[in-house]
């Protein structure tokens, strides 16, 4: 292969700042959505085990519409459609703001909250029955015990698939240059594009998203070594 490897073409200006801004809107993406997909999730998981018929029935509907439709689908919905449902001057205001940042962290939200919901769902089986009933003898309502009891047993127990959830959101939050945001994947095609350095430009995408994945799974690693519950399911620090 006949090819001259530049890789100071990653440091140049303005090629420096823009993947440091790229860096902190993958960032800002990854942690707001994943924000969004906790809070949504857990209510939604708790939902699905509650004891009204119509509660769970509502929070069954929006795990299996979420977590069935394609995210770049759902993005392109919140980015397209949804501001067509509003009125010209609302729409206006949205698109001025930014819209595209905001309905990237809604889209990763929601998806992976119907993902995390699943989670809780099944954390919440698997110890309301022993657990739970030996929660409600000693005199607690059902709501004390699951608030005091059950809820921090479940994310103890489940704490390696919300780390998981975490790594993909953050790989997903790259389909948001589809919109136009300026995150890490969208900045190193722009690079790419402006100097025809697409392999230095690519190789430095991987390595971001390699490097925080890396280090988030190995900090994840030791939290989970300290929450996990004898003599359940866990995964091994590397």
């Amino acid at each position: 292969m006949n090819y001259t490897f530049d890789w100071s073409v990653l440091w140049r200006e303005p090629n420096g700042g823009l993947i440091i801004d790229g860096l902190r809107m993958t960032l800002y993406l990854s942690l707001s959505g994943w924000i969004g997909a906790l809070l949504f999730g857990t209510l939604v998981g708790f939902g699905r085990t509650a004891r009204a018929m119509p509660v769970r029935v509502l929070c069954t509907a929006y795990v299996e519409i979420l977590r069935n439709i394609p995210l770049l689908l759902q993005l392109l919905f919140w980015y397209f459609a949804f501001p067509a449902m509003l009125s010209r001057d609302i729409r206006v205001q949205l698109y001025s703001f930014g819209w595209e940042v905001d309905a990237a962290i809604v889209a990763l939200a929601l998806y992976t909250s119907s993902r995390v919901a699943e989670h809780i769902r099944s954390g919440v089986r698997s110890v309301e029955g022993g657990v739970g009933l030996a929660a409600l003898a000693t005199g607690l309502s059902r709501i004390q015990a699951t608030r005091r009891v059950i809820a921090p047993l479940v994310f103890r127990l489940i704490a390696p698939s919300l780390t998981s959830e975490f790594l993909t959101i953050f790989k997903s939050s790259s389909v948001a240059m589809m919109i136009g945001v300026a995150e890490t994947t969208f900045v190193s095609q722009r690079i790419g594009n402006a100097s025809f350095r697409f392999i230095e430009a690519s190789a430095e995408a991987t390595v971001i998203y390699f490097g925080i994945a890396g280090l988030v799974a190995t900090l994840a690693g030791f939290i989970e070594l300290r929450l996990r519950v004898p003599g359940l399911m866990h995964r091994e620090a590397n």
